[in-house]
């Protein structure tokens, strides 16, 4: 049996040789990433599924919107330095 060793709640193989053992993690790796993937898609559609219910048991209060208003009066550069920003990091 190939010895392993735990690390926050995971199981890390220390004994990977070949390429037959890197495929294997990899193997491993990819069916976390599916897992968690799979987790944030039903989250999101769990959010989604509340908003609506408590729009639903409630239509005509206004909904909460966030909005930069405040930040913008705090700091009038604000916004085109973080619009400057995203350009910049779009160029890179």
């Amino acid at each position: 049996m190939p010895p392993e060793r735990e690390r926050k709640g995971h199981i890390l193989r220390t004994d990977v040789k070949g390429p037959s053992g890197w495929n294997e993690v990899i193997l491993t790796l990819l069916e976390r990433l599916e897992l968690h993937e799979e987790r944030s898609i039903e989250l999101f559609a769990n959010n989604i599924v509340c908003t609506g219910q408590i729009f639903l048991g409630n239509p005509h209060e206004t909904p909460f919107i966030p909005t930069w208003n405040h930040d913008h009066s705090a700091d009038p550069s604000f916004i085109p330095d973080v619009n400057a920003a995203a350009k910049a990091d779009d160029e890179e």
